[in-house]
């Protein structure tokens, strides 16, 4: 759990708060729970994008029944606006390619919603000011690779992948 203070520094921060479906500030007892909690749980992976060593956001998946990953994602203060956010969820849909994956964003979360356009999720639903997002496979478009590793928690994956071209959604 050496990651636990960073997570609880993003989780905290006042732009996180007001983006995230829980907006309360966690506590640090509170925070080592659910992490404890979370990295024993068999269908919850989190993991840390790094760049040059340094932890730029976290992309937790929570894999329900059959093949579909929930995202969440959260991008270090200091380093939003920069990209990390789309290449850190397009990592996790390229180290898991045979998936299909979620989000629910709140609708006035931009940055998340430009980030879920992006990695090729398209919108499938609204309400109660919330958005729902999707990306199946059959979106798949040719990938480069760039350089951003993440760590999963506690393992690691090798680099992750940027989609060069967003797909059309119907």
């Amino acid at each position: 759990m050496a990651d636990s203070e960073v997570l609880l520094r993003w989780r905290n921060d006042p732009l996180t708060r007001q983006n995230s479906h829980s907006t309360a500030v966690v506590d640090e007892a509170t925070h080592k729970a659910w992490l404890a909690n979370s990295l024993s749980t068999p269908n919850r992976v989190i993991f840390i994008g790094e760049a040059e060593g340094i932890p730029v956001g976290t992309v937790r998946c929570d894999w329900s029944e059959g093949l579909v990953g929930y995202l969440s994602w959260t991008v270090a203060p200091e380093w939003r606006g920069q990209g990390y956010g789309t290449e850190l969820v397009r990592g996790i849909i390229a180290a898991f390619t045979d998936r299909e994956f979620r989000a629910e964003i709140k609708a006035k979360n931009i940055p998340s919603l430009v980030i879920a356009r992006r990695t090729g999720m398209c919108q499938i639903g609204q309400r109660d000011g919330v958005t729902f997002w999707q990306y199946t496979s059959h979106s798949h478009e040719k990938r480069e690779r760039r350089n951003i590793n993440s760590r999963h928690i506690p393992g690691r994956l090798r680099a992750f992948e940027m989609k060069t071209n967003e797909p059309k959604c119907t």
